[in-house]
């Protein structure tokens, strides 16, 4: 089996060495505003489900 290697040291110029180990100074967004959560408002859908499942005192007296 024949294998490839390439060498492991890679060769680069000084001024690109030191672009790259150069310390990067940037501001990190700290203040972050995010949006609100909006508040579930009680629909039509929301009435139709408490209708649905509501029991009143005649529906207990027409199962008997």
């Amino acid at each position: 089996m024949m294998n490839d290697v390439m060498p492991s040291i890679v060769q680069m110029d000084a001024e690109e060495l030191q672009k790259l180990v150069a310390e990067v100074k940037e501001t990190v967004a700290s203040v972050i505003q995010l949006p609100k959560p909006k508040e579930k408002s009680f629909g039509h859908l929301d009435m139709w489900s408490i209708r649905r499942t509501f029991k009143s005192a005649t529906d207990l007296m027409k199962r008997r």
